[in-house]
C-alpha cells in the first residue's frame, strides 16, 4: 500500500468500530478527505485509520490484493456493515404505531 504523500496530515477523523451507521462513517471521511488530492491506495490507507474494534478487524482479514479502489473498499464495508444501517421512517410507518390501553 502507497505511503500518504509527504505533508499531508489528515486530523479529527472519528473511529467507526462497527456498530454505528457505516453510512454516516463515510460521509464523514469523504467530509474531512475531499479537500486533499490523493490516490485510491493513499485514501484506502487513511480509511482504515479510520477503523476500530470490529471494523478494524474486518479490514485486516480481508485477502491481500483483492481491493482495487476506494469505491470498491467502500462498497464492501457498506455491504459488510449494512445491518447495522439507518432506515429512514416512512410516512407509512405511522401508521404501524399503537397507544396500549391505559398509556
Amino acid at each position: 500500500m502507497e505511503a500518504l504523500p509527504a505533508g499531508v496530515k489528515v486530523s479529527n477523523l472519528s473511529e467507526y468500530d462497527g456498530t454505528g451507521d457505516p453510512q454516516e462513517h463515510l460521509d464523514k471521511f469523504y467530509a474531512k478527505i475531499d479537500c486533499y488530492d490523493l490516490s485510491d491506495a493513499a485514501y484506502c490507507k487513511v480509511f482504515r485509520t479510520t477503523l476500530s474494534k470490529r471494523a478494524l478487524a474486518w479490514f485486516n482479514q480481508l485477502p491481500a490484493g483483492t481491493i482495487s479502489s476506494l469505491e470498491q473498499l467502500t462498497q464492501r464495508f457498506l455491504h459488510h456493515f449494512s445491518m447495522n444501517k439507518r432506515v429512514p421512517k416512512t410516512a407509512a410507518f405511522l401508521f404501524t404505531i399503537r397507544q396500549r390501553e391505559n398509556r
